[in-house]
């Protein structure tokens, strides 16, 4: 079990969240909108997988280079390749619990403080 807490810089808030693990963990990080999805491809969870996958990491630099040679059809084939990931077959199940800490500790962006404690369920 993981327990996640967070509390903004200024202290005005404080949340806490357990998980069984990381991957949970990161799922109700999203689903409580501390941070953004792994689908949005300009949000720091994607540029985090993006490091630690290296289909997500292609996918991201393919679609840079189509969209500075402004090439829509080619943009369209990758958004529609964007769309088809299976994020738990292609991506998740590849990862390790190192690497959705990894992804979750660099989403920094909300200015807030993390702890991680791990601990055994009872």
């Amino acid at each position: 079990m993981i327990k996640w807490t967070g509390t903004s810089t200024n202290g005005t808030w404080k949340k806490e969240i357990i998980a069984n693990d990381y991957e949970e963990l990161l799922e109700e990080l999203i689903d409580c909108g501390i941070i953004d999805g792994y689908w949005d491809i300009d949000s720091q969870v994607f540029a985090g997988l993006c490091d630690c996958s290296e289909k997500l990491e292609k996918l991201r630099d393919e679609t840079q280079e189509a969209s500075e040679e402004d090439n829509g059809d080619k943009l369209e084939a990758l958004q529609e390749k964007f769309n088809n990931i299976d994020w738990h077959e292609d991506v998740f199940s590849k990862l390790s619990e190192d690497d959705f800490k990894y992804v979750i500790r660099g989403c920094n962006s909300q200015a807030y403080y993390q702890k991680f404690e791990e601990f055994e369920e009872n």
